[in-house]
Parts: C-alpha cells; sequence; structure tokens
C-alpha cells in the first residue's frame, strides 16, 4: 500500500540523513514524511494522486496517518533498548542479505522458504543479542497461538527462525554476542485510531496522544525473560503502553 511503502521510505531517507529513530524532531519528521509520500505518489502515479481536489485530500489524510506512524514508532522505540537496524530485510532470493530457510522433506525434496521483514531491531548486551521482528499492517492483527500450533500463521515466526540461524548482517565477524534471545514478534496496526470525543470528556492534547499511542500499542507475542522485557520496555512494572503485556 502507499502508506506502507512511504513508511519504509521515510526509513531509508532517515537513514540517508544520519539519523536513528531515537533523534529526529518533530521539523525533520514532518519534512521526510512528506518527501516520502512525494515520492510514493510518483511511484503510484496511475492511482490518480494529485489529479483531483479529491486525490488531493486524500493524500493530505495519508500524510497525517504517515506522521502519527511515525511519532508513535519513534514513541516506542524509545522506551526501550532495541533499535532499527534494517528494513525491508529480504532472505533467501537473489541479493538477499542472508540465506532463506531451508528444510529437508520426507520425499527427499526440500522446501524453501525466503521473505522480506519490514524491520528488524536489535540490541547487544551482557553477551546476548536480543531481536524484534515487526510487521506493519494497515489493518489489527494479532498472534492466535491455538493458530500457530496448527501451523496456520507462521510468517513471522519464519522471520525470527531466518535471524535466529544466520549470521546477522550488521555485525562484523567476531562482534557475534554467546546467544541470541527471539524478544519479539509483533504487528504494529497504521489503522485510524478512534479517540473518545463525548462532550463530557474531551481529552486534552496530551491525553489525546497517550490515548493514540494506547490503541496502536503493537500486538504478538513476546518472549517472557525478564531481562528480555527490560530491554523492551525499560519502565515496565505491570503494564506498558509499547508491547503486548
Amino acid at each position: 500500500t502507499v502508506l506502507h511503502d512511504s513508511l519504509q521510505r521515510f526509513h531509508s531517507l532517515l537513514a540517508a540523513e544520519g539519523l536513528s529513530w531515537n533523534d529526529f524532531t518533530t521539523e525533520t519528521a514532518e519534512r521526510l514524511v512528506s518527501q516520502a509520500l512525494d515520492e510514493e505518489a510518483a511511484v503510484y502515479r496511475n492511482l490518480l494522486m494529485y489529479k483531483s481536489a479529491r486525490d488531493e485530500s486524500r493524500l493530505a489524510r495519508l500524510k497525517r496517518r504517515l506522521l502519527r506512524t511515525v511519532d508513535t514508532v519513534q514513541f516506542q522505540i524509545s522506551k526501550g533498548d532495541l533499535v532499527p537496524v534494517a528494513a525491508e530485510l529480504q532472505f533467501g532470493g537473489e541479493h538477499a542479505r542472508i540465506p532463506a530457510l531451508t528444510y529437508d522433506l520426507q520425499n527427499g525434496l526440500k522446501l524453501i522458504l525466503q521473505g522480506r521483514i519490514d524491520r528488524v531491531d536489535m540490541f547487544n548486551g551482557d553477551g546476548r543479542r536480543f531481536l524484534r521482528v515487526m510487521d506493519y499492517k494497515s489493518g489489527k492483527r494479532n498472534l492466535d497461538q491455538d493458530q500457530i500450533r496448527r501451523g496456520l500463521q507462521l510468517q513471522l515466526i519464519m522471520y525470527m527462525e531466518a535471524l535466529m540461524h544466520s549470521p546477522f548482517p550488521m555485525e562484523a565477524p567476531g562482534q557475534a554476542p554467546a546467544s541470541t534471545v527471539p524478544s519479539a514478534l509483533l504487528y504494529y496496526s497504521m489503522k485510524e485510531p478512534v479517540l473518545d470525543l463525548s462532550p463530557d470528556s474531551i481529552p486534552d492534547p496530551e491525553n489525546q496522544k497517550m490515548q493514540i499511542r494506547q490503541q496502536l500499542k503493537p500486538t504478538g507475542l513476546i518472549y517472557e525473560d525478564e531481562e528480555s522485557i527490560s530491554h523492551l520496555d525499560r519502565s515496565f512494572a505491570d503494564s506498558s503502553m509499547v508491547i503486548p503485556v
């Protein structure tokens, strides 16, 4: 989708300017979001963007959604130690940075799985590498453990499997920690949040932002390890604004 591709383009533009997700300003976000959308609009020109007032209105709505997504993702990343190290990371196929997953079948054939991971976050500490896989969705999605056991919802698990069993491309030889922890398999929904704006309970701007962040908290599974959770959310106690606990 335009929104998904624009977010990936924003990630690339951020890296091109030598910035991380932790240190860009609101002004920088607005500038790069506009650039990302303009470039994607050119790619999707067959959708007739810019051709009518309706298309311009649509583009303005997309910009608001992308700005909200960028703000929320920056907030989520700032709460922990894991930081994005790769976007649109290909495993398997030509020019892939990590190999495909390969399984020997009983009939003598091989099953080869390849894919593209929306975002990979990492933190190295105390001899351990902590990994988070993030998949962006336009609607609500969650991981159902029953579906996983039945082999019907394995996308994020395969992504993590590919990372866990490959030399990680961001590290030089000899830098790899002793062990790797699959800290989180998460979905981030880029849906429109619904705020409580009833006449007797109109929130102030800060409360509005908290409502939005709560609704856009990632869904999925996390590894139940105290150290791993502390790196996902440094302020975690009984609840979290950034991980599904």
